[in-house]
């Protein structure tokens, strides 16, 4: 059996700078499992320039 790795890369604002509503990061991890029977969560702040 062969496993796959992807992320997916939410965001934390809105374009306007206001933050996304926390409840909305639940639904999303809901869709997933419900999807794809499974999902890790690494809530961890990525920083670039």
């Amino acid at each position: 059996m062969s496993f796959r790795r992807y992320e997916i890369i939410l965001p934390t604002r809105y374009n306007d700078g206001t933050p996304i509503e926390q409840p909305k990061f639940w639904e999303t991890a809901e869709q997933i499992v419900a999807r794809f029977g499974g999902v890790t969560w690494q809530p961890e702040i990525l920083r670039g320039i």
